[in-house]
């Protein structure tokens, strides 16, 4: 009997079936037990009563994690305060397989402020599993190569319909909301093209207007170039300004430090979205933050 193919097969619902794939993936020395202990059942009812006892070991805090992090701010906060604001402690800790062998690996960095371990008996299912192959991203080939299995829910290498945006120019991401951009973002292929990146931030940009805008204060948006990364503000003259240090991704520390910036920056997405122009005909915001995370 094939572990997988047998958990494919029975009537599981797929969260189920993924929260089964990572508990064998973290207990591998499991599968043989499972493998004898479904032989021996009756029929289909008792393997599913079986595997589900297994998950019943774990607490799902996937929608808590989702709720926390959906809460805005009181205030976005000002040009100067956001490199400080993008290292923000969490309000709940993300749950991770191996944090302790990555804190040997950048002991400069306290990782136990933002993740717990997975063995606590908690799992964040879908956002653990992402969390833990941001941090073990490995970039090569095209600039393809930096988009998440996410890729559907955002919108890339498009025409921006908002009007915020030269309509000559296709930009490598967008997110809208209420029809309104409130972030973009501009990929490179070759590390040396970075500050072209950057450059086209601002060339694609039309016009900064309230009517396109909103009270925006600034749109939020990134650079990257092969394993360079950086998060920049584009001001309401239209000039990109950095918010970030110039990550490289090849790094582990960087990878670490750009994962704990992606969900505040999601967190700052939701504040923005108050101040969003709404008199358009209603978009659900259908982008998920951890996009950003590749």
């Amino acid at each position: 009997m094939e572990l997988y193919s047998e958990i494919s097969r029975l009537v599981l619902t797929k969260d189920e079936k993924t929260a089964l794939h990572r508990y064998f993936t973290k207990e591998p020395t499991q599968k043989v037990e499972a493998i004898a202990i479904l032989s021996t059942c009756e029929d289909d009812n008792e393997k599913v009563q079986y595997l589900k006892s297994l998950l019943e070991k774990t607490t799902s805090i996937e929608q808590l994690l989702i709720t926390q992090f959906s809460q805005p701010l009181t205030n976005p906060p000002s040009e100067n305060e956001l490199e400080v604001y993008l290292k923000h402690l969490f309000l709940q800790k993300i749950p991770i397989r191996h944090k302790h062998g990555y804190i040997t690996r950048i002991s400069i960095l306290n990782l136990g402020d933002y993740f717990i371990d997975e063995d606590v008996g908690q799992t964040g299912d879908t956002v653990s599993s992402l969390c833990e192959a941001a941090i073990m991203l490995t970039i090569t080939g095209s600039e393809n190569n930096l988009i998440s299995e996410y890729d559907a829910l955002v919108d890339r290498n498009v025409v921006d319909t908002s009007g915020a945006t030269l309509k000559m120019f296709r930009l490598d991401l967008i997110v809208l909301l209420h029809d309104v951009l409130i972030f973009k973002a501009e990929e490179k292929k070759d590390f040396d093209e970075f500050d072209n990146a950057v450059k086209e931030l601002e060339s694609k940009m039309e016009i900064w207007d309230p009517s396109l805008f909103g009270d925006l204060p600034y749109l939020p948006s990134y650079a990257a170039a092969k394993e360079q990364f950086q998060w920049c503000i584009i001001r309401r003259d239209l000039t990109a300004y950095p918010i970030s240090p110039r990550y490289n991704l090849s790094l582990l520390l960087h990878r670490v430090l750009v994962l704990i910036s992606a969900f505040n920056m999601f967190c700052l997405l939701v504040t923005l979205e108050k101040l969003v122009t709404i008199s358009r005909p209603h978009n659900n915001l259908y982008v998920v933050f951890l996009t950003l995370l590749y």
